[in-house]
């Protein structure tokens, strides 16, 4: 997958561009020097910081434009390939210095680390030793020239004259990078002269054939004692990739590029297969995040230390935000319209929408933030039960909502996963929250079985029959275990309101709820009834209480419980306390 993401990335119009125009600086001071009339003016001083919400480096386009370039082709590999061995000047070349601005004063920076940086660069094979080495300087010097010797004196000079006054103009701990503009020099040759000897993982596993160099990539991939199984055993040469300097270079842009976007947190990156399209990136909460309509391959990046990490990818094919049938978020369990605000309900014709309620209404605003987060790094989430429901339940739903995989097969899933949430809030007292849940959970399912409005009239037919029965003089009986269940679970809810002490209360039905046997509930109901029988609301709705409980108590089970309708049930007004139709005529 990775060399069709490269193949896409190759085919940009203008990769060097791609970088620039994404580029994110680290924070720091940027100091621009041009060598004007034989002596260097001052041509920008640019603060760079970043914003810390967005990531994004707070910067004008003027400003951007200034630096990025330098900036970019002056920067190592990563820090363990410098020039100056003492890793104090992180800089490739002469058009450019780099330090930590602390070490102006804690002693890091001397003349003799100056000096030595400067005679590296006049002569790189006093770094460059080994013959792999030496040969992949020599290809690249015969490439683009020798040494300019008379700018690399020049930028020497000012920076002995001029370096350490800088401690009295800048302070902290990032940054400070002055880059030299001169004549006959270029940022980007100069850089190739460093980056061509060092992209490779390391130069004593290449190999030199007819028409050029082959070794290891330096970008995501790696090879030492640590990792055996990556060696191909079974031939001469054990590297598990051979990719010659141009291939490894384009490797090394591309990383470059995503190590951009993840450094401003656009960690979702999509690459097109229809060569007419461009490269697109955004962040977790951006309202234009995959494209409509977009067949190609998803990464998903993790900015680490030094490079970006690809942590997922996925094919996706023809990605519609627009779902093929609108959802309808219903309320089922008749949520206080007080409540109903909250959430978004009625109907919803996106998938970012659905997306948005699976995330606000089952995992309390986590999952958008947490999709690929590892186990360890969910410290932020003090709710054990919703941690959980994450890690078991993030990916299915992750392949419908983000990556528009509509064959996912997400029944199962949203039985399971709604039931856990569910029972995880009722544990923590949240009793709106739970009504939420449950009708985004019935909902869903109606949309995924094409049932849409089969749960609202089987819970308005069996409430209509129980008020019915209720007010009834002569005893009725219960017709079936949907029924019996509903009716199981609007007696449990009003017993359990009679708990008259400060401590959580709705917390309580849970351990009731999760009863298979239906003679264990009705032992427990009889048992909750007798504890509160002498509360004076029992008398107020007497006749309605008795009925249910003589009803319930009477009735069989046939096949099982229905937890779902026992849990709506609950959640659900009383029809214990409604309103005869008289009563309502009257008014």
């Amino acid at each position: 997958m990775l060399e069709a993401c490269l193949e896409i990335f190759e085919r940009q119009p203008d990769i060097d561009k791609l970088i620039l125009d994404t580029y994110a600086p680290a924070e720091g001071t940027y100091v621009i020097m041009a060598y004007e009339n034989g002596q260097f003016v001052q041509k920008e001083w640019i603060e760079v910081k970043k914003d810390k919400k967005s990531g994004e480096a707070l910067l004008t386009y003027r400003e951007r434009e200034a630096i990025s370039r330098p900036d970019y082709y002056c920067k190592l590999v990563d820090m363990n390939k410098p020039v100056d061995p003492k890793k104090v000047i992180q800089s490739n070349s002469y058009l450019g210095f780099v330090i930590k601005k602390e070490s102006l004063t804690n002693g890091k920076l001397t003349k003799e680390i100056i000096t030595q940086y400067y005679n590296i660069l006049r002569n790189p094979r006093i770094k460059y030793t080994k013959k792999q080495d030496i040969a992949l300087y020599d290809a690249v010097e015969e490439q683009i020239g020798l040494v300019n010797y008379e700018n690399i004196d020049i930028v020497e000079q000012w920076i002995n004259e001029n370096i350490f006054s800088f401690a009295e103009k800048v302070t902290g701990k990032d940054y400070l990078k002055i880059f030299f503009q001169m004549d006959h020099a270029d940022y980007e040759t100069e850089g190739k002269r460093y980056y061509i000897p060092n992209i490779y993982n390391k130069n004593d596993y290449n190999v030199k054939s007819a028409d050029g160099v082959y070794g290891l990539p330096n970008n995501n991939m790696g090879l030492n004692a640590k990792k055996p199984y990556l060696d191909h055993k079974d031939r001469k040469c054990r590297l598990p990739i051979m990719e010659n300097s141009d291939k490894v270079m384009c490797k090394k842009k591309f990383f470059d590029y995503l190590m951009n976007l993840a450094s401003e947190r656009r960690y979702n990156v999509y690459l097109p297969i229809d060569p007419e399209k461009k490269i697109t990136a955004c962040k977790d909460d951006d309202e234009n995040g995959i494209p409509n309509g977009f067949t190609g391959y998803k990464l998903r990046l993790k900015k680490e230390k030094n490079e970006a990490a690809i942590i997922d990818a996925d094919y996706v094919m023809d990605y519609r935000d627009l779902l093929d049938r609108s959802f309808y978020m219903q309320n089922l369990v008749e949520v206080p319209e007080k409540y109903l605000e909250d959430v978004r309900y009625g109907e919803i014709s996106k998938r970012d929408m659905v997306r948005k309620l699976v995330d606000e209404v089952f995992f309390s605003k986590y999952y958008l933030k947490n999709i690929y987060t590892e186990p360890k790094d969910m410290k932020g989430i003090k709710d054990s039960g919703i941690r959980k429901g994450l890690l078991l339940y993030r990916d299915a739903y992750t392949e419908w909502l983000d990556k528009g995989n509509d064959e996912a097969d997400l029944i199962k899933v949203v039985k399971q996963s709604g039931d856990m949430l569910i029972h995880n809030a009722i544990e923590n007292d949240y009793m709106i929250k739970v009504m939420h849940q449950f009708n985004l959970k019935w909902s869903l399912l109606e949309y995924f079985q094409e049932s849409e409005g089969t749960m609202k009239n089987k819970l308005t037919t069996i409430r209509q029959e129980l008020k019915r029965k209720m007010d009834a003089d002569v005893l009725q009986d219960i017709e079936s275990d949907e029924e019996y269940s509903y009716a199981a679970g609007q007696m449990l809810g009003y017993l359990i309101g009679l708990n008259k002490s400060s401590k959580k209360t709705f917390s309580l039905g849970n351990r009731y709820l999760a009863l298979n046997k239906d003679a264990q509930l009705k032992e427990q109901l009889r048992q909750l009834f007798m504890r509160y029988d002498h509360d004076e609301d029992m008398y107020k709705y007497k006749k309605r209480v008795g009925n249910l409980l003589a009803m319930i108590l009477a009735y069989d089970v046939e096949q099982a419980i229905n937890h779902d309708l026992m849990l709506a049930g609950y959640v659900s007004n009383g029809v214990i306390f409604e309103k005869k139709q008289e009563e309502k005529a009257d008014e």
